[in-house]
């Protein structure tokens, strides 16, 4: 169990190990359900972080963390559609404000795109695919860039499809988390598409693993 911390869901923190390596995750989890602090990370080959995350920190261990940081979380603003997209483990912070939203009660409708190359990369297709059974104005769409897509999975770039199926976006609130050219680029087309920038909070993924 994380010691108590004040955050909201897809706000990040930074993780600092014994031998000095600090690298920044978003927390997925959140404060009002969980007692504990998620987050979610992708095992890079040569990542030393993620390696030792996965390979040699267990229960009992010390790890030191500072934050939250960054603005992308859910503001309450029920009355406001929203639109997420994340790549990769970008969807890590956009579940944490998801569940945020939900929690609020939500009323407006909240469209969700995770954007991987094939589909053993969309690791939570059936956390959010149940996810949008249980609750009728949360929709969630999985895509794949680099393989035909299978059934009830989009074949493209999640940003291209959800800009293109959701030309004007004036009055909504947009999330963009996951890889830099990507963010960089919906946060451009979303802001053409009439998103005002303060409705636009966005998280670009660097990778300092080496």
């Amino acid at each position: 169990t994380a010691m108590p911390l004040y955050y909201h869901p897809g706000q990040f923190i930074n993780l600092k190990n014994d031998l000095g390596w600090i690298r920044s995750y978003s927390l997925a989890s959140l404060p009002a359900e969980d007692e504990f602090l998620e987050i979610q990370v992708r095992n890079v080959p040569d990542g030393k972080m993620s390696n030792w995350l996965v390979n040699n920190f267990s229960i009992g261990m010390h790890i030191d963390i500072e934050g939250p940081n960054g603005h992308c979380f859910y503001a309450d603003t029920p009355m406001h559609p929203i639109l997420m997209i994340g790549t990769g483990t970008g969807v890590a912070p956009l579940i944490g404000i998801l569940r945020d939203a939900l929690h609020q009660g939500h009323s407006e409708s909240i469209h969700l795109y995770h954007g991987a190359h094939c589909r053993e990369e969309l690791y939570l297709h059936e956390t959010l695919t149940a996810m949008a059974k249980n609750h009728s104005n949360f929709i969630y769409y999985g895509c794949v860039s680099g393989e035909e897509p299978a059934e009830e999975i989009k074949g493209g770039f999640a940003s291209d499809i959800a800009l293109s199926e959701h030309p004007a976006l004036r009055g909504w609130k947009v999330f963009l988390c996951g890889a830099p050219d990507m963010v960089h680029k919906a946060n451009k087309m979303a802001f053409l598409a009439g998103a005002r920038m303060h409705d636009i909070s966005s998280d670009p993924f660097t990778s300092p693993e080496s």
